[in-house]
């Protein structure tokens, strides 16, 4: 901690969670540093948390709910990259936060705020910087799901296809087990009711059931 920062107490972060939902007026406070919101089945977060208990640190990311969890993870996790991402009590008082907001806004390759398009979502996946190292096996599977859930199964299977070689090499899987993943997925986009009935369990699992609702747009065959 440096001289001259000032230690963020409760009071602070109030302040600063209230200034955030500013930026992003379409989610809703979810906890006391996060807010969020529903677009189609993808749960859409940004939180922040204080480093050093001195400097906010800001980030976005999705949660594909047709994917379920007993916890929730981030995939298409976003922050900014300037020196902004870091912002101490004095500089949120000099609005630096909003610069944040705007680099947020433009990082992200899926609309942070307004209409969201399956198109985005998809391309986000796939141009995803660090998709050659992950080994999350939401990457390669959440694609598919989405699509799946839009009620596109020929999408669906194109991107399970694309994922399939990613899951392989990235995840070090035996051909027997690539097999097992490819069937299981297969199973899962064949049945767009199920994953739809998935992401209503998942909603109220979370209890995001009063986290404000979009639609996402199909713009995809």
């Amino acid at each position: 901690m440096y001289k001259n920062d000032v230690k963020i107490d409760n009071k602070m972060k109030t302040i600063i969670t209230r200034d955030w939902l500013k930026e992003f007026p379409s989610y809703k406070k979810f906890r006391p540093q996060a807010w969020e919101k529903i677009v189609g089945p993808l749960s859409f977060h940004i939180g922040y948390n204080v480093d050093w208990g001195t400097n906010v640190k800001i980030g976005f990311s999705i949660f594909n709910l047709a994917n379920p969890l007993d916890f929730m993870c981030a995939t298409l996790h976003i922050v900014p990259k300037s020196r902004r991402y870091s912002i101490t009590w004095k500089q949120h008082e000099e609005g630096k936060y909003r610069e944040a907001a705007e680099e947020l806004r433009q990082l992200s390759m899926v609309a942070i705020e307004g209409p969201v398009k399956l198109s985005q979502v998809i391309e986000a996946y796939q141009n995803y910087p660090d998709l050659k190292y992950t080994s999350d096996d939401r990457y390669f599977e959440d694609p598919a799901l989405i699509a799946a859930w839009a009620g596109k199964p020929g999408l669906a299977k194109e991107l399970l296809d694309w994922g399939l070689p990613w899951y392989a090499k990235n995840c070090n899987i035996y051909p027997d087990e690539q097999e097992l993943w490819y069937q299981s997925m297969l199973s899962k986009i064949s049945d767009p009711e199920g994953l739809r009935r998935t992401v209503e369990e998942q909603v109220v699992f979370h209890k995001l059931t009063k986290l404000p609702y979009e639609e996402l747009i199909i713009d995809m065959d």
